[in-house]
């Protein structure tokens, strides 16, 4: 969760893209396939943090797409107004 939560930073320190997402994905293919298998990867989400956010993230991703709409309703400058429109001669 933290190389997850450090991506941008990583990217901005290495000025590239690339090199992080092999990374990350490396990190991805080592703990994946742990976690069947009893040992650190099942035991590290077993622990509170990790359950008390896999319980709430899929409530959090349906509200994320309502919640920016109505940020940007209530942040977002008015659109710029035009005069009528006038036939050219």
């Amino acid at each position: 969760m933290t190389s997850h939560l450090n991506l941008k930073n990583l990217v901005e320190y290495l000025d590239d893209e690339h090199p992080v997402v092999l990374l990350y994905g490396v990190a991805v293919a080592i703990f994946l396939p742990a976690l069947p298998d009893p040992g650190i990867g099942k035991w590290t989400l077993t622990l509170r943090p990790p359950v008390f956010a896999g319980e709430r993230s899929y409530g959090l991703h349906l509200i994320q797409g309502p919640a920016e709409v109505a940020v940007v309703a209530v942040t977002a400058p008015p659109p710029p107004r035009y005069g009528p429109v006038r036939p050219s001669p």
